[in-house]
């Protein structure tokens, strides 16, 4: 047995506006939505080697019954390893939430964090180059 990848379907009010957002402030590459135009069920996006998959509160709760009562966000946090973290933080000074300042962090980081509107963290983290042995 082999695990391959681990890819997140996050659940959001609103797949459009979760799409534009990851375009316009991340620099995602949209790669497949349903349908195909118009108002999303779902979408799947990637910036390099990180592809994360968007569904619409309402499409997630038909398929899984069981998330009907569940909202999007709740304290899911995403961890996103990068090198250049200190230009994207610059990047996004005006357009994201920061809720976490950069910072070097004791165990060999230097990292930030935002929300959007779904209510999800991201947390972008770089190596600091005395820790890459």
């Amino acid at each position: 047995m082999k695990l391959e990848s681990l890819t997140p379907n996050l659940m959001v009010q609103n797949v459009n506006d979760t799409v534009h957002y990851y375009q316009a402030n991340l620099g995602f590459t949209l790669l497949e939505t349903v349908p195909k135009e118009g108002p999303l069920d779902w979408a799947m996006l990637k910036r390099n080697e990180v592809v994360i998959m968007f569904q619409s509160k309402r499409s997630m709760a038909k398929d899984l019954p069981r998330l009907e009562k569940q909202n999007p966000g709740g304290g899911f946090t995403l961890y996103v390893k990068m090198e250049g973290v200190h230009e994207l933080y610059y990047e996004l000074l005006e357009t994201a939430e920061i809720i976490s300042e950069i910072e070097d962090t004791f165990y060999g980081t230097t990292e930030f964090s935002i929300t959007y509107p779904n209510g999800y963290v991201l947390t972008f983290s770089e190596v600091n180059e005395t820790n890459e042995d």
